[in-house]
C-alpha cells in the first residue's frame, strides 16, 4: 500500500517514542473488560504492555500486536518471549477469520486517518467471532488537547511529535462497527492542572458485541 505524509500512520515516530520513553505509560490499565478467562483475546497496539499486564492476569488466551518493534520488545521482556506477541499491522491482521472471543483497541484506532479506521474496522470483524466483544477506548471531543496540530481531517489532528490524534464520538465509531450491537459508551474524564489552570483529558469507552 502506497503512504503520503498525511494517511500514513506514524510508525517511525512511536518506534522513536518506545526507544526514548519505554515506560511512558505505567501501571495496569484500569480497562472495565467482560470476562476472559478461558478466552482467546488480541490486544491492537499493546504498546509498552499497560493494558496486556491486566489481560495476562485475566487467565485469557493472550495474543497482542504493535507496529513498533521497540513496544514488542518491551512487551516480550516482560512477558516472555513468545509469538503470541508480535510486530503487526491493525489493518492487515495475520489471524484467521473469526479467530477471536474479544479484540482490545485502547488508544489505537484514534491514531489512524479515516480510510485507515476502515481498513482496521473490517479486519477487526473479519477476525472476531460471531458473537465476540470489542472494547475500544478512543480520546472524545472534549479533551483538553483537542484541536491542537494541524487539521488533516475532520477532528483529526497531526501534532508536532508527527502522531495523528483523532477525536472520536459514540455515534462515529458506531458507523464503523454498524454490525454491532452496543452494550455500553462512558466518558471518561481524568483532571489535570497545568499554570494553576483545572483541564481534562478526556476518552470514549465503548463495548460492542457482534451479531451471531
Amino acid at each position: 500500500m502506497e503512504e503520503t505524509p498525511q494517511h500514513r500512520p506514524s510508525a517511525i515516530e512511536w518506534e522513536d517514542h518506545y526507544r526514548n520513553q519505554p515506560m511512558g505509560w505505567r501501571g495496569v490499565s484500569d480497562i472495565d473488560l467482560p470476562p476472559c478467562e478461558g478466552q482467546r483475546i488480541l490486544e491492537l497496539g499493546c504498546g509498552n504492555g499497560k493494558t496486556l499486564e491486566q489481560l495476562v492476569a485475566s487467565g485469557a488466551e493472550v495474543h497482542a500486536i504493535d507496529f513498533s518493534p521497540s513496544a514488542v520488545e518491551i512487551c516480550m521482556k516482560r512477558f516472555g518471549d513468545d509469538d503470541d506477541i508480535m510486530v503487526a499491522d491493525v489493518r492487515d491482521l495475520p489471524f484467521p477469520d473469526s479467530f477471536f472471543d474479544g479484540i482490545l483497541a485502547v488508544h489505537v484506532l484514534n491514531h489512524l486517518i479515516g480510510h485507515d479506521r476502515d481498513m482496521a474496522a473490517k479486519e477487526i470483524r473479519r477476525c472476531i467471532s460471531p458473537g465476540g466483544w470489542l472494547f475500544q477506548r478512543g480520546f472524545d471531543r472534549c479533551d483538553m488537547r483537542y484541536g491542537q496540530g494541524r487539521e488533516v481531517e475532520p477532528h483529526s489532528f497531526l501534532r508536532g511529535n508527527g502522531i495523528m490524534y483523532h477525536y472520536q464520538d459514540p455515534e462515529e465509531m458506531m458507523a464503523l462497527f454498524s454490525d454491532a450491537s452496543l452494550v455500553r459508551s462512558l466518558q471518561g474524564k481524568e483532571e489535570k492542572r497545568y499554570h494553576g489552570r483545572r483541564m481534562y483529558r478526556s476518552w470514549n469507552d465503548m463495548l460492542l458485541v457482534f451479531n451471531d
